[in-house]
């Protein structure tokens, strides 16, 4: 993030190709989907990984009998 930051004042402060310049912005709109999936898709801790661990104990209902 810091990164993307730093590439856009120096594409406001350096002389440099509008191809270049746009590429700079074009990474911004690539960070900012990335952004949005990570807030719209969360990580699931219950669902089990590869060597059988999780993170969260599920939480079961006791069925009305």
């Amino acid at each position: 993030a810091f990164n993307t930051f730093i590439d856009d004042v120096f594409a406001f402060i350096i002389t440099m190709p509008t191809f270049h310049r746009l590429a700079c912005f074009r990474d911004d709109v690539v960070f900012l989907v990335y952004l949005y999936q990570r807030w719209l898709y969360p990580v699931d801790k219950r669902r089990v990984n590869e060597f059988g661990e999780f993170y969260e104990e599920a939480t079961r209902t006791p069925h009305a009998e």
